[in-house]
């Protein structure tokens, strides 16, 4: 279920979430292709990610078949590191469904690029709940539903006030990641 650029264009006024990263089981990607039918008509779901689990491929595919959601899910293959920034720019919302997660450069990188940012509880982040409510949700369907349904239907001011609110996020744990980081070393050096 590829799709191509001039596709891509054409539905560039959709509200489009985007998954970015290995598209492999832990990643959980069949609970938001389970959500777009209780989700607006205009809503897709697009799969950027290394394809190479053909068996995972497979299922999801046979899943978007099933729920008849050829026209809203797709699944784009891989992409390089430098093309992010564009890849995401047409997204609305970064969703990361992950059963568990250790980092999740993804979560930063979306916010870096003033996106709302869902994801599961499986990440370390659940105090980047702290500043956006809902950020890091437990894996139940209603909850992503209303909270999917609550940012398709946020204004620009109101989905800009959630963004700087995870970028506050972002830069608290940049600042102390580079904190430990420097009193390590200090460490090594003493």
């Amino acid at each position: 279920n590829e799709i191509d650029n001039a596709k891509i264009q054409s539905i560039n006024s959709k509200f489009i979430i985007g998954f970015f990263g290995r598209v492999s089981p832990i990643k959980n990607l069949e609970f938001i292709i389970n959500l777009i039918p209780s989700l607006a008509d205009d809503v897709q779901f697009h799969i950027h990610g290394v394809l190479e689990d053909k068996v995972y491929v497979n299922k999801l595919n046979s899943l978007i078949e099933k729920l008849n959601l050829l026209d809203r899910v797709f699944l784009l293959g891989d992409y390089k590191s430098e093309e992010i920034k564009t890849k995401i720019e047409n997204i609305s919302v970064v969703v990361i469904p992950s059963f568990s997660e250790n980092f999740c450069h993804v979560f930063f990188e979306a916010i870096e690029m003033k996106k709302i940012v869902v994801a599961s509880t499986g990440l370390p982040w659940i105090d980047a709940n702290k500043r956006v409510e809902n950020t890091l949700l437990p894996l139940e369907q209603d909850s992503w539903v209303n909270r999917l349904s609550t940012i398709h239907n946020m204004s620009l001011e109101e989905y800009q006030e959630e963004q700087n609110g995870l970028k506050e996020y972002y830069y608290y744990i940049r600042n102390a990641v580079q904190n430990k980081m420097v009193m390590s070393i200090k460490k090594i050096m003493v």
